[in-house]
């Protein structure tokens, strides 16, 4: 019989879109990423509120703990920078339902 006890973390959840077009938006954030208890990936920023970036699809990738953006291979904890506005998102994961408001990543179009 075997027995213990551990934490099993939830995968990695990325809200993503489907560009057309090239990137515009005007403004950027900057803040650290973190992943939520239902492995939402999300942004803290300074002011101490959490965002939900819905990136490029083309752009972006997981494996594992690491996320791949735009050739940055980034976890959770790292400061970010990210170009793009704040916009109402209709589909999001399950799990980045209510995980904060959403900004939209500008794409390299």
């Amino acid at each position: 019989m075997l027995s213990g006890c551990g934490t099993i973390e939830p995968e990695i959840v990325v809200a993503t879109y489907d560009p057309s077009g090239e990137g515009g938006f005007g403004s950027g954030i900057e803040g650290r990423l973190v992943v939520d208890v239902d492995g939402c990936l999300a942004v803290d920023l300074e002011t101490g509120e959490r965002v939900v970036p819905v990136f490029p699809a083309p752009e972006i990738a997981v494996d594992g703990d690491l996320v791949s953006y735009r050739g940055d291979d980034l976890t959770g904890g790292d400061a970010v920078t990210l170009p793009g506005g704040f916009s109402e998102v209709s589909e999001l994961p399950d799990a980045c339902e209510g995980a904060g408001e959403t900004f939209v990543v500008g794409n390299r179009g």
